[in-house]
């Protein structure tokens, strides 16, 4: 089992996330959480330890954003965008490996 976790909250309250992503079940769930500051309703996270050219379910648990599939790649390049419109929410972003189409 892989676990990444990432604080970029302090005080002032910025947006962080932890996550655990577990290989052998080919599953993973990012928590993310948002803190007091007005204007930072967005954030984007990196992950790492994913499959470059697998694709990725992304599941958003809250429904903050419709659920996608997405390359490893992109997940680790460009990352996973979060939006959290209120202070001090949180969203769940689940993550499922999609079967490889025979």
């Amino acid at each position: 089992m892989h676990i990444f976790i990432t604080f970029q909250l302090a005080l002032t309250g910025a947006l962080g996330r932890c996550g655990v992503l577990d290989p052998a079940r080919l599953k993973g769930v990012v928590y993310a959480f948002r803190g007091s500051i007005a204007d930072e309703n967005e954030h984007r996270f990196v992950l790492a330890g994913l499959e470059v050219d697998k694709r990725y379910r992304l599941h958003f648990e809250d429904s903050n954003s419709p659920d996608r599939d997405v390359s490893g790649g992109e997940l680790m390049s460009a990352g996973l965008s979060v939006h959290l419109q209120e202070p001090l929410s949180s969203a769940l972003v689940f993550l499922d490996e999609v079967a490889a189409k025979k």
